[in-house]
């Protein structure tokens, strides 16, 4: 957590980063064989925006979808965290494109391989810096 964030004061909503969390346990780093890592970092931006970073170093979210396929001809499940919550950040925030709420991109390494996936959500605090 940024040193600059007063954490008491600081409201997030409910169940914002559980559905990202768990897609980056159960998806990326489940199946990863070696050393995994996850972090979860809290930036405090201008204009009261809260900068939410998960970041792993897992498989890639290319070789997640295919592994999910395979197991869902087994036993089907549709997700719907994500999408919940990109409903509720909509409700939320209404005049922010959710583009510029969450953005999801791959971690590539020096060799352009897959090394894991990054989440940023942007949202709007209400608070400022100490």
């Amino acid at each position: 957590v940024d040193e600059n964030i007063e954490t008491d004061a600081l409201k997030i909503p409910g169940m914002l980063l559980q559905p990202f969390v768990e897609n980056a346990l159960k998806h990326g780093l489940a199946m990863k064989e070696d050393k995994r890592k996850l972090e979860i970092d809290f930036e405090l931006l201008q204009n009261d925006e809260l900068l939410i970073s998960i970041i792993d170093n897992g498989i890639g979210r290319e070789k997640a979808q295919q592994l999910k396929l395979e197991q869902e001809k087994m036993l089907p499940h549709q997700s719907r965290g994500i999408r919940l919550v990109e409903e509720r950040l909509t409700l939320l925030y209404p005049s922010f494109p959710l583009h510029d709420i969450i953005r999801i991109s791959n971690i590539t390494d020096a060799a352009g391989n897959i090394a894991g996936t990054k989440v940023l959500i942007t949202i709007q605090t209400g608070i400022s810096s100490i």
